[in-house]
């Protein structure tokens, strides 16, 4: 049975238009275990998990969700009340074209022979999909993140959602900043990255962020991190950003969007410890820097994403790098696993002595 949604499916046809409910129609099981990487035994109760995590993470109840269920003619079949149901049904009438793209160019790498046996299709389900503020795009996903069917499980978001907070962001709406957007939608291990094939993924991410980084015809900030994911950007924009710019760049669509690169947020463990392992007090405080930079940077065009992009990012720079403290103490209890009263004599110490 081919894995392709028809026209109709793809329409979602047979949504119920009445505010008191809308009925999704995902289609054939086999499909939508694919779709939702999961097995045929396991579909129903899989897509309930992720919807539940939608409707939750978009700031809706739980209870939204009416029931996952299987119909005569071997859909599944999702209904979900009220303007959670209708929202939902609007962000899965691109969100399933877009991952049928993401299927179709897994299909033709396995084909080819490209595809290995540690790597797993892996969309970003249980994300916001309807009240998100920003995106965020990343390279893969951890395959810890499926294993545990949870998209937001993993250091990097973890670490990420605390620097949102650190910057003002409410610590239960932190999810909504983070509509994650891989360039690979491949659940890997951590040092799989190199090995992807390059490009055929390119549509899908154009459809991700059409949609998902846009509201009534206005671009919502996105945040690029780490080297691959600044070269792809910087191939679909013709532009030459560098880790720590900020610019107001067109999509596809042609809706602009507010755009800043920077780079990973896991990369610090390694630059706060270059070369030798031991600690790089400097390469730390700039990595810091410039993570809190980018955060607050989110979190501010969140806010208002007419607001100038560049302007912004110098505004969020010049005051991190004028909180040598607070930086440092976040450095040496975050990175350096340090005792926060240890962490502030430190610092004390370390302020006052001469810049090197």
């Amino acid at each position: 049975m081919t894995r392709r949604l028809s026209l109709a499916l793809l329409a979602l046809a047979g949504i119920s238009s009445a505010a008191h409910a809308a009925t999704i129609d995902l289609g054939p099981k086999d499909h939508v275990a694919v779709f939702f990487s999961t097995t045929d035994d396991a579909v129903l109760t899989t897509v309930g998990h992720y919807l539940t995590q939608t409707l939750t993470r978009d700031g809706y109840a739980a209870s939204d969700l009416g029931a996952v269920t299987l119909s005569a003619d071997g859909h599944v079949v999702a209904t979900i009340k009220g303007e959670a149901g209708l929202r939902t049904q609007a962000a899965f009438q691109w969100f399933l074209p877009a991952g049928q793209k993401a299927l179709d160019a897994t299909d033709a790498i396995k084909k080819a022979g490209g595809w290995q046996s540690t790597w797993s299709f892996f969309l970003p389900l249980g994300l916001a999909m309807s009240r998100n503020v920003s995106v965020e795009l990343l390279h893969f996903p951890p395959d810890y993140s499926l294993t545990s069917q949870d998209y937001l499980n993993s250091t990097t978001t973890d670490r990420w959602a605390s620097l949102l907070v650190i910057n003002s962001a409410d610590k239960d709406q932190t999810p909504r900043y983070q509509a994650i957007t891989d360039i690979d939608p491949i659940a890997a291990p951590a040092n799989a990255g190199d090995v992807f094939p390059k490009g055929p993924y390119d549509p899908y991410i154009a459809d991700m962020l059409d949609h998902w980084a846009t509201a009534g015809g206005q671009g919502k900030p996105v945040v690029a991190f780490g080297a691959p994911v600044q070269k792809y950007v910087n191939a679909l924009f013709k532009t030459d950003l560098k880790e720590g710019d900020a610019a107001r760049v067109t999509l596809p669509n042609g809706v602009k969007i507010p755009l800043f690169v920077t780079e990973h947020p896991s990369a610090i463990y390694y630059e706060a410890r270059y070369p030798d392992k031991s600690e790089n007090f400097k390469g730390g405080m700039t990595a810091m820097n410039q993570n809190l930079t980018a955060a607050c940077w989110q979190v501010t065009m969140a806010g208002h994403p007419a607001q100038d992009p560049v302007t912004v990012g110098q505004s969020c720079k010049a005051y991190w790098a004028s909180q040598f403290l607070p930086v440092c103490e976040l450095l040496e209890t975050s990175i350096y696993n340090k005792k926060p009263a240890d962490a502030a004599r430190i610092c004390k110490e370390k302020e006052s002595q001469p810049a090197s």
